[in-house]
């Protein structure tokens, strides 16, 4: 299998001319012939997902036309958008054997969204000028 969009190289297999990989060739795409290269030249390449490096974000068409633009963000940038707007104990409440607070009858207590969330909820809202047609 090949890998393909981001890479992490240690810096002496770029260093040394018998290990540095090509991305030109005239029958494969850049990342394949990237690929290609380094198996050729039997430098090993693999995936691991043990440690965290970071994640890319979908920049493309982020909105820049509204109060909270963030809070428009969840189908583009849905590992952030979590982050930033759900509550850390939000998926407690979805376990089977878990039991909401009533602070009084019929009304159930349950952590969703974080502060942060509301307020900009809120603050959109307004901006908007009114909280419904």
């Amino acid at each position: 299998p090949y890998i393909a969009s981001c890479y992490l190289i240690r810096k002496d297999v770029v260093a040394d001319e018998n290990t540095r990989p090509s991305y030109s060739s005239e029958s494969e795409d850049p990342d394949m012939a990237f690929a290609s290269s380094l198996r050729s030249k039997s430098v090993f390449m693999y995936a691991s997902n043990r440690l965290g490096f970071g994640h890319l974000v979908n920049a493309e068409s982020f909105p820049t036309t509204h109060a909270s633009n963030e809070l428009w963000e969840l189908e583009r940038n849905r590992y952030d958008w979590e982050l930033r707007y759900l509550h850390p104990n939000y998926s407690k409440s979805l376990e089977e054997d878990f039991k909401a607070p009533q602070p009084c009858p019929d009304v159930y207590w349950f952590p969703i969204f974080t502060e942060r969330f509301c307020d900009e909820f809120v603050y959109e809202a307004e901006t908007f000028g009114k909280w419904s047609d």
